[in-house]
């Protein structure tokens, strides 16, 4: 159950299937605030509860992508106690509020760009540049017997900075009979192919490199039961 508050903060949430409740506030402008715990005492059949929202802070700026064009419409999430997201505009600007005092690492991600990340940024920067390089594309078949209808595809790099293995992307391909899977977006660089089927294992783990705005040769992936 949702509201929004009138302009004098006030909210009424009615209709509550269960005694036992919490309550999560969220404002663009302010950090996140959950309280647990809440119920409703026999005989009464209401409870108010007044929360106080402290002011959050703020990480600004722009994306462009390799030629310093500024990308319209990306998608950026910023995280550290608190997350929150935004959109850029024609220029490709954007701001971004509602954060803790932590550094924030933030990611971007566009149609036709691969995902970027950037990682300890102090709370309250505000000329941040985010630069997307154009995607590639990834395609492969799962081979397995009996084929399998359907399995998720889940690519891997090394990251140099966290020194460890991160998953960076996961989709599915429910009904696939095939085998076959086409993955756009992808951003550059070098991958581990994991495949999730349920009741299947794999045989080999192949590693590809995905170039600007090209596809690598098609991935063959083996399973077997387990």
């Amino acid at each position: 159950l949702s509201t929004v508050t009138d302009a004098a903060g006030r909210y009424l949430i009615e209709g509550l299937p269960d005694p036992e409740f919490g309550v999560h506030f969220r404002h663009a402008g302010y950090r996140p605030l959950v309280k647990t715990g809440l119920g409703l005492r026999p005989p009464a059949d209401a409870v108010e509860w007044n929360g106080v929202l402290d002011a959050g802070t703020a990480v600004a700026g722009r994306v462009v992508d390799e030629a310093g064009a500024p990308i319209e419409g990306a998608n950026l999430m910023a995280s550290n106690e608190a997350s929150a997201a935004a959109w850029t505009d024609k220029e490709g600007l954007f701001e971004i509020r509602g954060l803790g005092d932590q550094p924030v690492s933030l990611s971007a991600e566009a149609p036709g760009f691969g995902t970027s990340f950037l990682r300890g940024l102090p709370p309250g920067s505000s000329n941040i540049e985010v630069r997307l390089a154009r995607a590639g594309r990834l395609a492969g078949r799962v081979v397995a017997d009996p084929p399998i209808p359907a399995f998720a595809v889940i690519l891997t790099r090394y990251d140099e900075d966290l020194r460890k293995e991160l998953r960076v992307k996961t989709q599915s391909f429910p009904g696939a009979v095939s085998g076959g899977f086409l993955m756009k977006d992808v951003a550059v660089g070098t991958y581990w192919i994991d495949i999730e089927a349920e009741g299947y294992e794999p045989l080999d783990r192949p590693q590809v490199i995905v170039y600007p705005g090209q596809a690598p040769a098609p991935v063959e992936v083996r399973l077997r039961k387990k």
